[in-house]
């Protein structure tokens, strides 16, 4: 609630980011008029310390269900407890009041560690007791996730003491991951099922604070290629795929690899606080798609340097087709948020008449995870104008769609026809059984060097993978 402007002495609902920022920085301006020489770090920390967390998801539906704290972060702010306060605390790298330990895909045990600054502004020495909870009962029943710290730490007066904070994830006990950036892209209710989260209290000399914890662990999967080639003896040659340390069974999708591109320097790539966005295309590839009610479609993978933490933004893939093969575009298959800019959270694909300049058939939701690397675009093969047997050329585009609308990286020129193509798999798709192997065979097709002469190899990428292993890019040497 705040004061309606012009109102007299009204109040109105005034919710979202534009009502929350006037309300801390009013905050933020009290605490200053008491601790005038009190650093940006230490105010937000006295802030986010003695928030109220006993915040409901929904008081009315759901009483008595606390909200995540991805909703609510510290808390909500009571100005009055931060004035009281001796006591504050932060990250000591990040000057976060916080501990965010990220987003972290695992197929072992692994120890993330965080050092927290305690300060103790009162005038006399103090013996303090930390321990930690879970925001879910749940979590805690689960066992994959743990924290350990010293249980006390005593304080002079007026100083500061760094305290250890190991968080210990068991990726064998993760629940399984059910999100994804295209048809569960706005399904926020989604992460209380895999997200871990909690609050670090710090108690001593009357004071209570505390510093939020979370973490977003993804129970992955380990498909690897021993080789990134594959040798034809007679037409045909084998791909072996491993799954040996993987927490799950390891699904793939094969498409014809037709383009590559090398990584743009780092002297390109944006730094803090820049306003602009650099996509990076490293492998592009496709693939006929069985769509369903007797009709075909194309399905356009791409692979980049760096991952997303949401397929909306900062990256949109256009990708150009010129259906009749005469040396001009005539469609354009591009991704973005369905709705508009913050609509819903859903990533869809759809086809652009580059001639009507209209949209043509039907959307399809982006194939896409969250912080992933991979993204799979399909369309009808109707709705651009081809079947199985046109050879069709088509170029990628890689576009800022968040900042600066510009495209920063591109695979151009590359000349396919879906029912022939150079190389075949004998599958699709599949699985990788935890701790096994699957081997695909590999095979020339009759034509398919004249009808596909930009494919390459073959392009795999893989689900619920850990960063930078997402897809591999295979060589096929007849």
């Amino acid at each position: 609630v705040s004061a309606e402007a012009g109102s007299g002495t009204n109040a109105t609902a005034f919710g979202g980011t534009s009502g929350a920022t006037p309300m801390i920085a009013g905050s933020a301006a009290l605490l200053l008029d008491k601790y005038p020489t009190m650093t940006p770090r230490e105010i937000k920390a006295l802030l986010m310390n003695t928030a109220e967390t006993s915040i409901g998801l929904n008081p009315v539906g759901l009483p008595g269900v606390g909200a995540p704290i991805t909703r609510i972060g510290a808390g909500e702010v009571r100005v009055n407890q931060a004035a009281n306060t001796k006591t504050a605390a932060w990250d000591k790298d990040s000057g976060a009041p916080s501990l965010s330990f990220g987003y972290q895909a695992l197929n072992v045990p692994v120890m993330l560690a965080k050092n927290v600054v305690v300060r103790n502004y009162s005038n006399t020495p103090r013996l303090y007791t930390i321990t930690s909870g879970f925001r879910y009962p749940d979590d805690a029943t689960n066992g994959a996730v743990s924290l350990k710290f010293p249980s006390t730490i005593s304080i002079p007066a007026n100083s500061s003491v760094s305290i250890p904070v190991l968080l210990t994830i068991d990726a064998s006990k993760l629940p399984t991951w059910d999100l994804n950036g295209g048809s569960r892209g706005g399904d926020g209710f989604r992460l209380q099922g895999v997200e871990f989260d909690g609050y670090l209290t710090i108690s001593g000399g009357g004071d209570s604070i505390h510093l939020p914890w979370h973490v977003l662990p993804h129970k992955a999967a380990d498909v690897q290629t021993p080789v990134d080639y594959v040798i034809l003896k007679n037409g045909t040659g084998k791909l072996t795929l491993t799954n040996v340390l993987g927490k799950v069974n390891g699904r793939f999708d094969v498409f014809a690899l037709t383009g590559q591109s090398g990584r743009i320097p780092s002297s390109q790539l944006p730094g803090p606080g820049d306003n602009f966005a650099v996509i990076d295309l490293k492998s592009v590839g496709v693939r006929l798609v069985d769509i369903g009610g007797g009709q075909f479609g194309v399905q356009f993978a791409v692979n980049t340097f760096g991952e997303r933490a949401h397929p909306n933004y900062p990256a949109e893939f256009d990708i150009y087709v010129d259906s009749n093969n005469d040396g001009s575009f005539d469609y354009v298959v591009f991704n973005f948020e369905n709705g508009g800019f913050g609509a819903t959270g859903q990533n869809i694909s759809r086809v652009y008449d580059l001639t009507t300049n209209a949209f043509v058939g039907v959307a399809f939701y982006t194939d896409a995870d969250l912080d992933s690397a991979n993204a799979i675009l399909t369309a009808r093969l109707l709705d651009l104008g081809l079947t199985p047997a046109t050879t069709f050329r088509y170029s990628v585009y890689a576009c800022d769609n968040y900042f600066t609308g510009l495209c920063t990286d591109a695979i151009e020129n590359m000349t396919y026809t879906l029912g022939t193509p150079r190389y075949n798999s004998s599958v699709a798709a599949g699985a990788v059984p935890m701790k096994g192997t699957t081997k695909i065979t590999v095979s020339t097709v009759p034509g398919g060097a004249a009808a596909s002469p930009s494919q390459s190899g073959l392009l795999l990428l893989y689900r619920d993978a850990r960063p930078k292993v997402e897809a591999s890019a295979i060589t096929v040497v007849p």
